[in-house]
Protein backbone atom coordinates (compact mmCIF):
# COMPACT_ATOMS: atom_id res chain seq x y z
CA UNK A 1 0.00 0.00 0.00
CA UNK A 2 2.78 2.39 0.93
CA UNK A 3 4.75 1.55 -2.21
CA UNK A 4 1.72 2.20 -4.39
CA UNK A 5 1.17 5.55 -2.66
CA UNK A 6 4.82 6.42 -3.24
CA UNK A 7 4.45 5.63 -6.94
CA UNK A 8 1.30 7.74 -7.14
CA UNK A 9 3.05 10.61 -5.38
CA UNK A 10 6.03 10.35 -7.75
CA UNK A 11 3.76 10.42 -10.79
CA UNK A 12 1.82 13.34 -9.32
CA UNK A 13 5.05 15.28 -8.77
CA UNK A 14 6.24 14.48 -12.28
CA UNK A 15 2.93 15.61 -13.74
CA UNK A 16 2.99 18.81 -11.69
CA UNK A 17 6.57 19.57 -12.76
CA UNK A 18 5.62 18.82 -16.36
CA UNK A 19 2.64 21.20 -16.20
CA UNK A 20 4.80 23.84 -14.56
CA UNK A 21 7.37 23.54 -17.31
CA UNK A 22 4.64 23.76 -19.96
CA UNK A 23 3.18 26.84 -18.29
CA UNK A 24 6.59 28.48 -18.09
CA UNK A 25 7.28 27.65 -21.73
CA UNK A 26 3.89 29.06 -22.78
CA UNK A 27 4.33 32.25 -20.78
CA UNK A 28 7.82 32.68 -22.23
CA UNK A 29 6.73 32.16 -25.83
CA UNK A 30 3.42 34.02 -25.45
CA UNK A 31 5.09 37.35 -26.20
CA UNK A 32 6.79 35.90 -29.28
CA UNK A 33 3.55 34.26 -30.45
CA UNK A 34 1.68 37.53 -29.95
CA UNK A 35 4.26 39.33 -32.07
CA UNK A 36 3.99 36.71 -34.80
CA UNK A 37 0.19 36.78 -34.80
CA UNK A 38 0.18 40.59 -34.97
CA UNK A 39 2.57 40.39 -37.92
CA UNK A 40 0.40 37.82 -39.70
CA UNK A 41 -2.73 39.85 -39.02
CA UNK A 42 -1.16 42.99 -40.46
CA UNK A 43 0.02 41.06 -43.50
CA UNK A 44 -3.40 39.51 -44.14
CA UNK A 45 -5.07 42.90 -43.73
CA UNK A 46 -2.66 44.40 -46.23
CA UNK A 47 -3.35 41.57 -48.69
CA UNK A 48 -7.11 42.01 -48.28
CA UNK A 49 -6.81 45.76 -48.82
CA UNK A 50 -4.97 45.08 -52.06
CA UNK A 51 -7.75 42.73 -53.14
CA UNK A 52 -5.23 39.96 -53.73
CA UNK A 53 -7.12 37.50 -51.51
CA UNK A 54 -10.44 38.05 -53.27
CA UNK A 55 -8.89 37.64 -56.71
CA UNK A 56 -7.22 34.39 -55.75
CA UNK A 57 -10.17 32.91 -53.89
CA UNK A 58 -12.70 33.64 -56.65
CA UNK A 59 -11.11 33.27 -60.07
CA UNK A 60 -13.04 34.85 -62.92
CA UNK A 61 -15.45 32.39 -64.51
CA UNK A 62 -17.77 34.83 -66.29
Amino acid sequence: MLARYDVLWQSHRAKRDFQGGITLFISRSALHLDQVSQDMLARSNRIQMGGFLRRRRFPRKL
